[in-house]
Formats: structure tokens, sequence, C-alpha cells
């Protein structure tokens, strides 16, 4: 039995002390028992309290027995813990490495797949024309039980996504959906370690973007439904998409352009300063007519960043309130000087960024006095730094091409050519590579053949080894010009290899193969599709939507897709209600099919006609 006992106190030290020592050492003795005591007893008393407790139950003293253990263990649990967490953290570690690996190895594939497409693609152009008349007057409606016979007799493809693909593209395919197969895997184990983190699921879902994106679509609407906030980057996606999305009737349009205001909405509910969410948001407002409320969204984008003044001029020049643009151009400037000040010294990509856009402002204003004094101002700075004076020297000659362009659209152009010549002589000297430099010359040799000598000597694009693509665009216009088909899809697809997201150059494109001899319709069509994917998702210039919008339905009904072209005409008629091409068009289309729509815009033909002062064909 467990007995402890301990009679040693404050009197006891005394007697024993008393007892050992004549009676002088007395004080001193009673000092050391009291030291003694006063060390001992908050040791001692708990001591006494557990035996004299516990001493008389025997579940107390088996409580007693087993605390170390429990303590033990509990510490042990704790340990476990612990552990746990640590590898935790060290597996989300790992499989975060392992998926950013994989996805950098994901983009190099899809780099390699969308470069083979593209040369296919170009390939393709070039034979294309000897098959365009065949394919031309076929479409999907009134062949359909030839095609389906068609389609009985060809052998079915084990894939449908590897269908028309090269060998190559194949074999990059399947090393494509073998890479996002084991991102897939990795980021369901990074959602079963942290379920709470909602940026696992997003990733996940945007890794069906290239094999399955309506795979990927219903994931980002559960992760983001439109009746209650849910993942912010969700929102955006929906929005973005919803924006771009291609349509093909005005009721489908103002559909998407409002459930991109819903996820845009909710986005901003989320995280307020996310502008690329308040620019969908305006954008989808103007689109459905609430032209106000988008301006304030624009106003707001406007004051928290001087940047964003370009979207304002626009909204401005779509409103017909241009008399607003000068002051904004006026407050930008300002502020981005402010601005340009503040990094001049300290970050060199803000500074060049700051000012170019500082340019933009004064030539919106046309204010070129301001903006040579600035440039000069900023060129004496930057006279001791190499990669300054380049940029100003560049800004310079571009801010020089923009005053040639102001005198190419004057009234009196023909009677300024010699100052437009300086301008572009001097411009091309400070920037022989600009781009937009030699554009303008090339522009101004086709546009005024009497200084068209003058002109190439200070650029010939035939003398270029490395011609750009918008001069390549600018030939490709003469030959058109000049009904030279064939040469003009030459050149467009020269400049469609050097600049191969400009919509402009992909609808011209297109009109050339609909125009030419060997007409490809299905190019045509494929190319204008691309075109309009690259417009603006709102803040629509209008006459471009709808000259694209009318190139597509010239596509369609050469292919005898009657119903789709109508609706592609009646998208352009939506922004040119009286252009005589458009309302021609769609009597064809409903010539025989509706009778009572086409005498309606066959009366419209004929006023439109009437007011442009034509007869009717």
């Amino acid at each position: 039995m467990f007995a402890l006992r301990l009679d040693i106190s404050a009197n006891n030290l005394f007697i024993c002390a008393a007892l050992a020592a004549p009676r002088g050492l007395m004080n001193v003795a009673n000092l050391l028992a009291r030291f003694f005591y006063g060390i001992t007893e908050p040791i001692m008393a708990p001591i006494r309290w557990v035996q004299e407790e516990f001493q008389e139950s025997p579940r107390k003293r088996a409580l007693i027995y087993g605390l170390p253990a429990i303590l033990i263990a509990c510490g042990g649990i704790a340990l476990i813990v612990a552990a746990q967490i640590r590898r935790e953290k060290e597996l989300l570690e790992f499989y975060n490495q392992a998926t950013n690996k994989l996805e950098k190895d994901i983009s190099k594939q899809v780099t390699l797949l969308n470069t083979s497409r593209q040369l296919t693609s170009d390939s393709g152009a070039k034979s294309g024309d000897a098959s365009g008349n065949t394919s031309g007057g076929r479409g999907s409606e009134g062949t359909k039980s030839g095609g389906d016979s068609a389609a009985k007799d060809k052998p079915a493809e084990e894939d449908p996504l590897l269908a028309g693909l090269s060998e190559e593209q194949k074999a990059i395919v399947k090393e494509l959906r073998t890479l996002q197969g084991d991102q897939q895997t990795l980021l369901l184990k990074l959602i079963s370690l942290d379920p709470v983190n909602q940026s696992y699921r997003y990733r996940y879902a945007d890794s069906f973007a290239a094999t399955d994106p309506m795979k990927q679509f219903e994931l980002m609407r559960q992760l983001a439904p439109e009746t209650n906030p849910g993942y912010a980057d969700a929102h955006f996606w929906l929005a973005a998409n919803f924006m771009r999305a291609r349509v093909n009737t005005p009721n489908e349009r103002r559909l998407f352009l409002e459930k991109a205001l819903i996820h845009a909405n909710f986005c901003l509910n989320l995280e307020a300063d996310r502008r690329e969410a308040r620019m969908i948001k305006a954008n989808a407002l103007y689109g459905l007519g609430r032209q106000q409320e988008a301006y304030t969204e624009f106003e707001e984008l406007f004051r928290a960043e001087p940047e964003y003044f370009d979207t304002l001029v626009r909204i401005n020049k779509l409103m017909r309130m241009e008399s607003r643009n000068r002051s904004i151009y006026e407050d930008a400037a300002t502020r981005l000087s402010a601005k340009l000040k503040a990094v001049r010294d300290t970050d060199i990509d803000a500074w060049n960024r700051t000012l170019r856009q500082i340019q933009l402002c004064f030539i919106g204003s046309q204010n070129f006095v301001d903006l040579r004094n600035t440039l000069l101002n900023e060129q004496t700075l930057a006279r001791d730094n190499a990669i300054k004076k380049k940029a100003v020297d560049e800004i310079f000659g571009n801010s020089l091409n923009a005053e040639a362009q102001v005198i190419v659209r004057s009234a009196n152009v023909r009677e300024r050519l010699p100052e437009l010549l300086k301008l572009l002589a001097d411009a091309y000297k400070l920037s022989p590579e600009d781009v937009q430099v030699k554009y303008q010359i090339a522009y101004v040799s086709m546009a005024f053949p009497e200084i068209a000598a003058e002109a190439k000597a200070i650029y010939d694009p035939e003398s270029d080894v490395d011609v750009p693509g918008q001069v390549l665009q600018v030939l490709g216009n003469a030959e058109m010009q000049n009904r030279n088909y064939s040469q003009a899809i030459q050149r467009y697809e020269q400049a469609r290899l050097k600049t191969p997201k400009d919509a402009d150059l992909l609808n011209n494109l297109a009109f050339a193969y609909l125009t030419s001899d060997n007409q490809n319709a299905e190019r045509a069509l494929f190319l204008v599709d691309e075109a309009l994917q690259l417009l603006p998702p709102v803040l629509e210039n209008n006459d471009p939507l709808s000259h694209f919008h009318h190139t597509r339905g010239s596509a369609l009904l050469a292919l005898n897709r009657v119903t789709e072209a109508a609706a592609s005409f009646e998208l352009a008629l939506q922004y040119r209600p009286d252009n005589p091409g458009i309302l021609e068009s769609l009597v064809k289309c409903y010539a025989g099919r509706d009778e009572k729509q086409a005498a309606a815009y066959q009366k419209r033909l004929d006023a439109a006609l009437l007011k442009a002062g034509q007869k009717r064909p």
C-alpha cells in the first residue's frame, strides 16, 4: 500500500536545532527552520492533500495512478495531429507544385496544337480555291437526305475530337489529354485535402477548357450560380464568356448580355475593386440599352484610374457626346503627367506605358504643341539612358505619324501633301521600325498617286524584307480596288500569318474569298466567325459588327444555309437599317419562303434606294 508520511515541520526543525546546538545559536537555527519551511511547504501541501484524499477511495487511487498514462496519451494524440497537419501541408505544397508544372506543360502543348492548326489552315487556304465552287452551292438545307446517306457510308470515327486532324495533331491531342488527366487527378486530391479552398475547384473546372468546354461551363456554373454569390473568379469567367459568345439572333444576344450582367454584379459584390468586372458590367449595360447606367460605370472606372480615359471617350462618341471628350483628355493628361513624374526614376515600364497614354490624350485633343513639348522634355531627361531615349524617339515618331493622319483626314489634304510628306519622313527617321508609320506611308502612296513616288522614296514595302501585316493589308486593299481578287487573297493571307488576331483583316479576307472567281464560301465563313470572336465584347463599334455580320450572312447564303443567313443579315441591319446591300440580301433570303417578309424588306429597300438617289435594279 502506498504511504507517504512527512513529519518534518518548522517546530521539529526548531527542536532538533535546540538539542544539537548551544543556546547562542538558537536564533540562527530559528531562521534556518523558517527558511526551509517557506521552501518546502508549497511543495508538501499538495502532496499531503493527495495522500489524505486518495487513501480513502480505491477509485481515486486508480485515477491518480492512471493520470500519467492519460497525459501521455493526450500528448501522443497531439503529436499525431500535428504530424498529420504537417503532412497535409507538405502534400498540398507537393500537389500544387506538380499541378503548376503540368499547367506549364499543357500550355506548351496547346501552343503546339494551335500552331499546327494555323499552318494546316494556311496551307488549306492555298488549295481551297480548287474546291470553292463545288462547295459554295451546297449547304445544310435541301440536302439532308444526301447528307444522311453519306454519313451512313462513312466509317465511324473512334474519337470525334480527333476527326480531321493530322497524325501530328492527334499525337499532340493525346499527349494533351494525358497531361490534363494527370492535372485533374492532382486537383481532385487538392480538393479532398482542402475542400474549403474554392480556387482548386476553379482550376479543376478550367482544366477542361481544351477537351470538354461544356463540362468546364457546367462546373463554373456550380461554382458561380446565377441566384446567389459564389466564387468571384468563376463569376468573372462566366461574365466574360457570355460577353464574347457568338450569337445568331438579337434575342440571344440580349439574353447573354443579361447573364453577363448578373455574373459581373456578383463578382463586384465579392470583389468591389475588380475593374475588369466593372468594365464588363458597363459594356453589358450599354449593350442592353441602359446607356445612362453604363455611362456611370465608365465614369467610375475613369475616376479610379485615368488609364480608362479611352473607354469613356469611345462611349461619348457612341452616345454622340463628343463635346465632353476634350475635358476628359485634359483631365487624364494632367493626372497621368503626375503619375509620370512619380514613376520616372523608379519603374521604366510604368514610365513608358504612362508616357504613351499621355501621348494618346494629346493626340485625342489634337494638342500637338503640348505633346511635342512633353516629348522634348522627356528626351532631355532621358539623354543618358539609352533605353528611355529609344522609347521617346519611338513615341515621337508615332506622334508625328498621328499629325500626318489628321492631315489625311482633313478636307484640304491635297493642298497639304508636302507637309504630309515631311511629317512622314521625320516620323520614319525617328522610328524606322514603327509599324504604324510604315502603314501610313504605304496608305498615302496608294491613296494619293501624285505623291506615290515620294512616299515610296521614304519607305517602299517591296524593298522591305519583313513587311508588317498591316502594310500587307494595305496592299491587299489596293488589289481589291483593282478587282485583282487572287492577288488580294495572297496579300491578305500573308498578312494573316503576321497579324492573325486582326479582325478587320479576317473580314476583308473572307469578303475576298466570297467575291473571287473561285469562290470559297466555307473558308469565308470560317474566317468571319473568327473575326467576330475577336471583336470587343460590347462597346461595339457597331459599324464593324454590322459589316462582319453582313459578310457572314453572304457566306451562309452562298452555302444555301438561308435561315442562318437571314439571322446574320438581320443582325447587320440593326446597325445599318437603310443599307441597300443588306436589305437586298434579306429579300433574297425570304423570297419563295416568306413572301410577306420579302415584301416588307423590298419596300424598305425601295425607300433606301430612293433616299440614296438610286434606281431599283
